[in-house]
């Protein structure tokens, strides 16, 4: 189980206290505590962007200059080779003198002669996935809307978890996700098999590993999603390595939608 530290403290008085001496208390009185993670501590100067304009690059056959609105006054230059760069998208951008994940450091300079103040960054950029990810990662408008409704319905200082539903299947190998269709099609327009209902396969598998008291690192599972949405997914020692899903739902087992 994981549990914010500013939900606790709605039910249980943590003035005065530190997270790890809550830790050590827990643990001591039965309920061990294995970690505690601090989210974004990682991250410096990282935020959300949307991207306005998308125009090619003078020296470049794959590069695009892209201006993206940060909520600053004015919007700021990016050049990325994302084939996924379109107008409209939300995406998290590192700008300058920004930090990711493992020290990485993001400065501005120029790709080709032209300035880009900074980074359209990818889930494997920001910690969020394992290999295989998308050029970057796009937060859909969607999303954003049912942030905003609940930040309305239950006050912005509650905590909000954005869930990628394909992280999970970013484990599968070249040979599982990749169709059998111009390569071209792949680099620009990112046509390949994502997989879906990640967090019910992820939760699946692990908790089939916990009813058949076996490490999930030694298991070879199939595992189901059936309703409305309905997918299956092979995951090897943890990790899934196929999925019925496609690009979309038309592809696989058969679903609702």
């Amino acid at each position: 189980m994981k549990l914010p530290m500013s939900w606790l403290s709605e039910f249980v008085d943590m003035s005065g206290i530190t997270n790890k001496e809550y830790a050590d208390k827990m643990t001591m009185s039965g309920s061990k505590v294995e970690e505690i993670d601090y989210l974004g501590e990682e991250f410096k100067n990282v935020v959300t962007g949307k991207i306005l304009s998308n125009e090619p690059h003078p020296d470049s056959d794959h590069l695009v200059i892209c201006m993206v609105d940060v909520g600053k006054e004015e919007p700021i230059q990016i050049v990325t080779g994302a084939p996924n760069a379109h107008v409209g998208s939300i995406v998290p951008v590192a700008l300058h003198k920004s930090q990711l994940p493992g020290g990485v450091k993001i400065t501005k300079g120029k790709l080709r002669g032209v300035p880009s103040n900074g980074m359209m960054c990818s889930l494997k950029e920001l910690g969020l996935t394992a290999e295989h990810d998308y050029p970057y990662a796009v937060i859909t408008p969607a999303a954003i809307l049912g942030i905003e409704a609940s930040y309305k319905v239950f006050g912005e200082d509650k905590p909000n978890v954005a869930v990628f539903d394909t992280a999970f299947h970013s484990t599968m190998p070249p040979k599982a996700y990749m169709y059998a269709i111009p390569y071209e099609y792949y680099e620009k327009y990112g046509v390949r098999r994502y997989g879906f209902h990640g967090t019910s396969h992820k939760y699946v598998s692990h908790r089939a590993a916990e009813f058949l008291e076996e490490p999930i690192e030694r298991l070879k599972l199939i595992t189901c999603h059936l309703g409305n949405g309905s997918s299956i997914a092979a995951v090897d020692q943890g990790k899934v390595v196929d999925t019925s899903m496609g690009m979309t739902p038309l592809a696989g087992l058969m679903m609702g939608t």
